[in-house]
């Protein structure tokens, strides 16, 4: 799975996990459950429903990524920065490196992503860690995150 959602001690937020290939980052979850966009109620609800708004965005920007394109893809946001993943297609290959931009996490929603792309973020590389992986294994991996999420929101929103 590429994305998992772990709960913390603190009410209504959690740690998101990416892992792919060896690299692995947690965020938290605070501007996911701000995010009044998905229409969710608060707490666990809201964050999982951003979660997978963002993730259904990932899905298509990948798909669409032309050969030797880059695009980021937002996944850490703070309120100084938003952390992103750059990812860039060779072939039927990804590059998948860590980096960060100026825009605040506050300043768009998770669910947004044609809002981050408006304010034309410029890319600052971590230099901390690139992985190479297929790009077939990499939409399954999101689409297996989207199937776990949509089963707990169907299971948190059942009881």
């Amino acid at each position: 799975m590429l994305v998992t959602l772990t709960s913390s001690s603190t009410p209504y937020h959690g740690d998101l996990r990416f892992e792919l290939e060896g690299l692995s980052l947690v965020a938290g979850t605070y501007y996911f459950e701000l995010d009044r966009r998905v229409g969710a109620p608060d707490g666990m609800v809201a964050v999982r429903a951003s979660l997978h708004a963002l993730l259904v965005q990932w899905r298509a920007c990948v798909e669409a990524l032309e050969n030797e394109a880059s695009v980021a893809l937002p996944f850490a946001y703070s309120d100084m920065h938003t952390g992103v993943l750059v990812v860039t297609r060779r072939g039927e290959v990804l590059d998948v490196a860590t980096g960060f931009t100026t825009v605040e996490g506050w300043a768009h929603y998770p669910s947004d992503l044609p809002s981050f792309y408006e304010r034309e973020p410029a890319i600052i590389p971590d230099n901390t860690s690139t992985v190479t992986t297929a790009r077939s294994a990499f939409l399954s991996a999101i689409e297996e995150s989207l199937g776990a999420i949509a089963e707990a929101i169907r299971a948190q929103t059942s009881t």
